[in-house]
C-alpha cells in the first residue's frame, strides 16, 4: 500500500493504479477491510490523475459501500464523508457542479467536521462552495474567506494556497483584476 502511495503521490498514476489493484486483491483475501476501503479510494484518486473521472467515481462509492463495513472504526464519519468529497471533485472536472454540490452536501451533512477537524471541513467547504461559485451563487465568497481564515490559523498551507486560488478565480469573474491578482500572486 505504501508503495501504491507513493507512487500516487509522485503522481506516477498507472502504476500507482497496478499496484492499488495488488493491494486490493491481498486486502479481500485477508478481509481487511479497512486496506479495502483505502484501495478503493487510491484507485479512484489514480483514475482521477489521469482524468478517468467516471472510473474515478465508480471507485469512490465501492469505499463509500465499504464503510457499512467500517463502523467500529474510530474514524467511521470521516471516511463515510471522504469519497462524497472526491465524488464532487471528479464531477467538478467534468463540469457537473449542481452533482457535486449534491455530493458536497451529503458529505458536511455526515457530522460536524468544523467542531473536532477542522483541516477536513475546510476540504468539504471548499469543494462545496467551489461548486456553489461555478453555479453563480455568491454566497460562496464568505466560505472562501472562512477557510483561509481557519487555514491561516492552523498554519496549514495547502487549505490557505486552495482559498486563494478560489478567491482569485472569484474576483477574476468579478473583474476585480487587482484582487484577483494580489490572490494569484499569493499562490505563486
Amino acid at each position: 500500500f505504501n508503495k501504491a502511495s507513493i507512487l500516487l503521490f509522485e503522481k506516477n498514476f498507472s502504476q500507482a493504479e497496478v499496484e492499488f489493484i495488488r493491494v486490493l486483491k491481498k486486502a479481500k483475501i485477508n478481509e481487511n477491510e479497512r486496506m479495502i476501503y483505502d484501495c478503493y479510494l487510491g484507485l479512484g484518486m489514480a483514475l482521477r490523475g489521469v482524468n478517468n473521472n467516471y472510473a474515478a467515481i465508480e471507485y469512490y462509492n465501492k469505499a463509500q459501500k465499504q464503510t457499512n463495513k467500517l463502523k467500529e472504526d474510530k474514524q467511521y464519519k470521516l471516511l463515510k464523508a471522504q469519497p462524497y468529497n472526491y465524488i464532487a471533485i471528479a464531477l467538478q472536472k467534468e463540469g457537473k457542479f449542481s452533482e457535486a454540490l449534491v455530493s458536497s452536501k451529503i458529505a458536511l451533512n455526515i457530522d460536524r467536521f468544523k467542531d473536532y477537524d477542522p483541516t477536513f471541513y475546510c476540504y468539504l467547504i471548499n469543494t462545496y462552495s467551489y461548486s456553489k461559485f461555478k453555479l453563480g451563487n455568491e454566497s460562496c465568497l464568505k466560505d472562501f474567506y472562512e477557510t483561509l481564515k481557519i487555514g491561516d490559523s492552523l498554519g496549514n498551507i495547502h487549505i490557505q494556497l486552495n482559498s486563494k486560488l478560489n478567491l482569485a478565480e472569484f474576483y477574476l469573474k468579478k473583474n476585480d483584476h487587482i484582487k484577483a491578482k494580489d490572490y494569484s500572486i499569493e499562490v505563486l
